[in-house]
């Protein structure tokens, strides 16, 4: 972890989570560079740990959906929620068509407002259904 960016990102997560869920908690955490491939190895790294894992939460659409990936391929696709942030071309076809759950493209200055709409749907466990 290093960007302005990410740092604010992942604060407004973890502080509206806390206060939405006061018993949810962070399990790990780890960089995946903004990049899917980064992403899908870092994942499959916490899977193989053993870490109970609900819901992961990526800063970028890309490291969601190597994210979604690792899950996928370790038989979670059903136990762990995957979301990413951005809105960027890939990202909102893989929502749309299902591969991930509803996206949010969140400008700074709204991301604590947004992020506790986005934990809505986690804490729902509302997903699109899959073919």
């Amino acid at each position: 972890m290093g960007q302005e960016n990410q740092f604010i990102r992942r604060d407004a997560i973890v502080e509206t989570l806390g206060e939405m869920y006061p018993d949810m908690q962070v399990v790990i955490e780890g960089a995946g560079d903004w990049k899917r491939d980064k992403a899908l190895q870092l994942v499959e790294t916490w899977l193989q740990s053993g870490t109970d894992i609900d819901a992961i939460l990526c800063l970028n659409d890309d490291m969601a959906m190597g994210t979604q990936l690792a899950v996928e391929q370790a038989g979670k696709s059903d136990d762990i929620i995957v979301c990413g942030v951005n809105g960027d071309p890939d990202g909102i076809n893989a929502s749309t068509e299902g591969w991930l759950p509803p996206y949010s493209r969140i400008p700074t200055a709204r991301q604590r407002k947004r992020w506790r709409q986005l934990c809505s749907i986690f804490t729902g466990r509302s997903r699109r259904a899959r073919s």
